[in-house]
């Protein structure tokens, strides 16, 4: 099983040439910066942009832009461009000498090889990456995966985009002992929800698209959990929590019907949305009517790929930010380093890359007087993972998700569950003792976990650490796979073990907690002008919904009075 890990060790590409060749330096001045280009960061350069602040956003991953018609070349990795070579496609994964993906490639019985490259998936494990040259992290009893490149998670998650009730958030957040979010749910409610949702247009599946072959999958699951008691909500507030409905999502569903048709390269109508959307189906940030396309429209907004920050400092007297920038090739070669001042700076690099540069910076003297709640209240917002066959059937698995059930029956235990789409590998299908998988429903669940992570320094090592609990997230494990087990008669679930069912994290949330280690407005206490504006301000849970849309929302939030700051303090 190693074997191939060796190879790959071998056939990596070790990075940056500038180790031995003379790398070029240079320094630039900026109004405004953004670092990161996911949901938090996108919507910070629209506004900022809009408002005529002159702004750089520095992304560490690549372009990822569709070019159509998308039948000619693949943009991004495909599942079987992973598996079936020798040496898996690089385009999947982020520095690493491993492919991984969805959840059939990380369960396969051998590693896939990779070569060195900025691929699209972060894996963030219990070693650290040492070819990365933002500051080093490791995790303990989770891996986290986030998506790398112009437009962040947008990318490659499912586009599921659909706002909180009101019972999430009281089930998420103690509001005795916070009341001020409260008052931070009562502006959502009021203005930033519909305000994000007005940009991202979220869509459920069209019925002629859901009625198709390649839609059994969605029609399987959203059956079968309404047999199991969880009746169609229809869009009333009977049964919302406690009943089953279709998903919002960020899907450009004419597009869809072109993948039908073959004027598009096939690709969610295949489940194939872990990577990126090859069809360019995804309505992605980085897309023209999107956040960050409607950024760069704005003529004040330049959005740089490739760019790893790697350092923050403040200087007293200058009152300016010093960041620490590589801008590298697609190899993770560099190319040239950059200084770059600024004296207005959002750190929009998710949960993991912003708290991660906040909690180094803190322990390295560059931000000394970082509060003692950075780096606190850290969740995988219930993540819980399984596949369920469905009897005598080998389903289609057309996407990205779409479907998805609440119960909020227990206090202790809250969740959503839901379908997301896997392109099945041939390889699969070859395994005597996985050939039944071919065709299963995979089934995740979000819920409000009943512990916490802390993100801690390692001293000796110079290395930031995520230690999360092993029994943080048990009662949403526990929740979830009773109620599998009522949906056996339906088809059968694969009893995970908690460690494999809980042990990837792809909603990663918290290390900068709004009214802890930010202020009212995720303004970074202690210093003037910076700003934390992405999923590190949410505090442990997204309210019982997938976190892109709070996110987003609480990133106009915050960013509203980002703007008026930074404009009142021009003259």
């Amino acid at each position: 099983m190693r074997r191939l890990a060796a190879i790959a060790s071998i056939l990596a590409i070790t990075p940056p040439a500038s180790a031995w060749f003379f790398t070029p330096h240079s320094q630039e001045h900026h109004e405004a910066v953004v670092i990161g280009s996911g949901y938090g960061g996108s919507v910070s350069a629209l506004r900022l942009g809009e408002a005529g602040i002159q702004t750089v956003v520095f992304e560490k991953g690549r372009d990822w832009s569709v070019k159509l018609p998308s039948l000619e070349a693949n943009t991004f990795a495909t599942l079987e461009s992973v598996v079936v070579p020798l040496l898996g496609d690089s385009r999947s994964s982020w520095l690493s000498n491993i492919c991984f993906g969805n959840i059939y490639v990380n369960e396969l019985p051998f590693d896939k090889p990779c070569r060195i490259n900025t691929g699209i998936l972060e894996m963030n494990s219990t070693e650290s990456n040492h070819y990365d040259l933002s500051p080093a992290i490791r995790t303990e009893n989770v891996d986290v995966m986030v998506g790398v490149g112009v437009g962040g998670g947008s990318l490659i998650n499912n586009g599921i985009t659909y706002r909180p009730f009101r019972e999430g958030w009281e089930r998420s957040y103690d509001l005795e002992q916070y009341p001020y979010m409260n008052e931070v749910w009562n502006d959502l409610e009021s203005t930033y929800f519909d305000r994000a949702e007005g940009v991202l247009n979220p869509s459920v599946i069209p019925d002629d698209i859901l009625a198709t072959k390649y839609y059994e999958n969605v029609r399987t699951h959203h059956k079968n959990m309404i047999a199991a008691g969880y009746p169609q909500t229809n869009g009333d507030d009977d049964h919302k929590l406690h009943g089953t409905d279709l998903l919002p999502m960020t899907v450009n569903w004419q597009a869809v019907r072109e993948e039908m048709t073959y004027q598009r390269t096939p690709s969610i109508i295949e489940g194939e949305v872990w990577w990126g959307t090859n069809s360019g189906a995804k309505n992605s940030l980085d897309k023209s009517g999107n956040y960050l396309g409607k950024a760069k429209a704005t003529g004040n907004v330049d959005v740089r790929p490739l760019h790893t920050v790697k350092s923050i400092r403040f200087d007293e007297n200058s009152q300016l930010y010093t960041l620490e920038i590589s801008r590298t090739d697609k190899d993770y070669d560099v190319r040239e380093n950059i200084t770059v001042t600024t004296p207005n700076l959002i750190v929009s690099a998710g949960s993991l890359g912003t708290t991660k540069l906040m909690m180094a910076a803190k322990n390295q003297g560059g931000l000394p007087n970082l509060n003692e709640h950075v780096g606190s209240k850290w969740s995988n917002n219930g993540n819980t993972f399984t596949l369920r066959t469905v009897k005598d059937s080998r389903i289609s698995q057309g996407g990205p998700a779409g479907s998805k059930s609440t119960d909020f029956d227990d206090p202790n235990a809250t969740l959503v569950i839901e379908n997301l789409s896997q392109k099945v590998p041939n390889l699969v299908s070859l395994d005597p003792s996985r050939s039944h998988l071919v065709g299963a429903i995979a089934t995740i669940a979000i819920g409000v976990p009943s512990g916490e992570g802390q993100f801690g320094w390692d001293a000796a090592n110079e290395e930031v650490t995520l230690s999360w609990p092993k029994d943080a997230s048990k009662n949403i494990y526990d929740k979830f796979f009773s109620i599998m087990e009522e949906l056996d008669e339906y088809g059968q679930h694969e009893q995970l073990p908690i460690e494999q069912a809980q042990g990837i994290s792809v909603h990663p949330l918290g290390g900068m907690p709004i009214g802890l280690a930010t202020d009212m407005h995720c303004g970074v206490k202690n210093y003037p002008n910076l700003y934390a504006i992405d999923g590190s301000v949410i505090p442990g849970s997204s309210a019982l919904a997938n976190p892109a849309l709070l996110i987003s929302s609480m990133a106009e939030r915050c960013i509203d009075k980002t703007v008026d700051t930074i404009l009142s303090q021009r003259n």
